[in-house]
């Protein structure tokens, strides 16, 4: 039996590397019995091999002797991979039934993964408050098990972070971080994941520089799946900040796109990319062939249904979007958070604007529904809600949205969209100095900036440090609607703001 738990310890630190190809191949090895059966089952199902976790899952229960450890963690595996299909029905029955035989035998671990299916459970039928409950309860106590642990406390905080409680999912997130770096587990499934929400936290509440920190892990060149899913998550900010090195980080992930969790993050922000480049074709592109790579059921179809409505209303085409409308429609669940409903409120304002239609009221919806904290989505909505005002012939609501809008760009550094903001302010004539957008300090620096002076000379004129003054000059940018000084001291100089 040694060299049974042995080679059970090996696929379990494969595991932990993120390596979850050579945690299956491992425990494939093994000598059939319930406890290597159980554990295949939960490494393929990390894997996606949905159907192969759920014959290797009913294998274990088969053979788990009554009573036992084994029979709870054989359980609480199988409702994990009959939650992803059409089983759905056996997952609560299957969990209760864990949990119980989990508590008469001490299986903590067996007791923690059941409680996590409940919770699971109560999500997919919209009930949310107990979801979040029962996760709580199961991050809230060790199980002896560090990555049934990450387990749970990811699950914790993505509630928290999708009921739009972002300051204390942050902590939570924080947390189940520091927990996987200090257990040498950051490359786990969870500890990866753990990751991207810390990310994805900072990033949608509009902490960017916090949020860049944390990219900056995210590596370039990458040679294996969990390396490539991690930096497709940096791609978040680099596309909304239009940074250079989205191109090369691209050009490295592009080896990946088979992978479906790869397709959907790095292809899905290459769509994006290429519509602030006004590449809508190519953007259409990138979106349906990551609809290749899902199921048609997963809740990731409306973000991208969203974006290939984008970039069809760009082309002026309506062929193709009642069906990318549905199929958005069909992904939406009942226990979806309000990062989904958003998505699909601008999937239909989007359609609408393919069929030619400025609907104000759809696109009031979309700023409706970011605006609990998603700072770059609110903002990006109310740039479409200005247009669409502007439409209608409502020009002061117009202006109020963009003011907000180009204020909000500006903050963030989100330079594409910035620049989309500066060419409907241009269009619908609202100049900076009719919208009061810069302040006194900024029109100060401007004027110096104006003349020619670097950085240092202006933070000398002015008594403030190098870096306020860089950071002058950024909102300056932004708020113009410009890349570059010169462009600035252009702008000032047509407009007045000198």
């Amino acid at each position: 039996m040694d060299h049974v738990r042995l080679a059970l310890r090996t696929a379990a630190a494969a595991a932990d590397m993120g390596d979850n190809h050579r945690a299956i191949a491992y425990a494939r090895r093994i000598p059939p019995s319930a406890e290597a059966s159980e554990r295949l089952a939960y490494y393929l199902y990390d894997f996606d091999d949905v159907p192969g976790a759920i014959a290797a899952a009913e294998a274990a229960v088969a053979a788990a002797p009554p009573g036992t450890p084994v029979l709870a963690r054989a359980l609480a595996t199988l409702s994990r991979a009959l939650s992803w299909g059409t089983r759905h029905a056996e997952v609560r029955p299957l969990a209760d039934r864990a949990l119980e035989v989990a508590r008469a035998t001490g299986a903590s671990d067996a007791e923690k993964s059941a409680t996590i299916m409940l919770a699971s459970c109560a999500e997919f039928e919209g009930d949310l408050t107990r979801a979040e409950e029962l996760f709580g309860s199961a991050a809230a106590r060790d199980s002896g098990d560090l990555a049934m642990d990450l387990r749970a406390i990811f699950h914790y905080a993505r509630t928290q972070f999708e009921r739009g409680s972002m300051a204390t999912a942050a902590v939570t997130a924080d947390r189940g971080v520091r927990l996987a770096r200090d257990a040498g587990l950051t490359w786990s499934t969870f500890g990866t994941d753990l990751r991207f929400l810390q990310f994805l936290i900072r990033y949608m509440a509009g902490e960017w520089t916090q949020a860049q920190e944390t990219a900056a892990g995210f590596g370039t060149r990458v040679g294996k799946v969990p390396e490539a899913i991690l930096s497709s998550f940096a791609l978040f900010i680099e596309v909304a900040m239009g940074m250079p090195a989205v191109e090369e980080r691209l050009t490295w992930l592009r080896p990946f796109w088979s992978d479906s969790l790869v397709a959907y993050m790095s292809r899905g922000l290459a769509a994006e990319h290429a519509l602030w480049r006004q590449e809508p074709e190519l953007a259409l592109g990138h979106a349906t062939a990551v609809f290749d790579t899902m199921d048609s059921t997963e809740v990731g179809n409306i973000r991208i249904s969203a974006i290939a409505l984008w970039a069809l209303a760009d082309l002026g085409r309506t062929d193709g979007a009642d069906e990318l409308l549905a199929r958005a429609r069909r992904a939406a669940r009942p226990g979806m958070g309000f990062e989904g409903r958003a998505w699909l409120a601008r999937a239909e304002a989007e359609w609408h604007r393919a069929h030619g239609r400025a609907d104000v009221e759809a696109w009031r919806a979309v700023v409706e529904a970011f605006d609990v904290g998603f700072v770059y989505e609110a903002a990006r909505s109310r740039w479409r809600l200005a247009e669409a005002l502007l439409a209608s012939g409502e020009r002061a609501a117009a202006l109020k949205e963009w003011e907000r809008a180009v204020e909000d760009a500006a903050s963030l550094g989100a330079r594409p969209l910035s620049e989309a903001l500066a060419e409907l302010g241009r269009r619908a004539r609202f100049t900076p100095a009719q919208a009061g957008l810069l302040t006194g300090r900024e029109r100060e620096v401007l004027a110096l900036v104006a003349e020619g002076l670097p950085n240092r000379e202006i933070g000398e004129r002015l008594f403030i440090a190098q870096k306020t003054v860089s950071v002058h000059v950024s909102n300056i940018l932004g708020k113009l609607g410009v890349s570059s000084r010169t462009q600035a001291a252009a702008v000032a100089r047509k407009d007045g703001l000198l």
